[in-house]
């Protein structure tokens, strides 16, 4: 194998890597949470984060605590990703600690 061989097969190898990487965390985004399985929460987050709604924030985080065990049993994963998503909401807006 030539040099140039090497060097495209090593591309396409990095390609290839990073496509698995893009399809594993489809419908996660930046934040981790599989939103997918939280139908209409994303926007009521934000909608809450932009009306700097701190109460509302502490009852949906609440709310995924009491609800972990029913998601993992459901989809197979907690709602961790979601609650600390809240948690870093919450901390941007520096939200009261309950």
């Amino acid at each position: 194998m030539t040099g140039t061989d090497c060097r495209l097969r090593r591309r396409g190898v990095i390609v290839g890597a990073l496509l698995a990487v893009l399809a594993l965390t489809s419908g996660c985004g930046a934040s981790g949470v599989n939103w997918d399985d939280y139908p209409g929460v994303e926007s009521r987050l934000l909608a809450m984060q932009a009306a700097r709604d701190c109460s509302g924030l502490q009852l949906q985080f609440d709310d995924a605590n009491q609800t972990n065990e029913e998601m993992a049993a459901r989809t197979g994963h907690d709602n961790r990703q979601l609650m600390a998503y809240i948690a870093g909401l919450m901390s941007q807006l520096a939200c009261p600690a309950v």
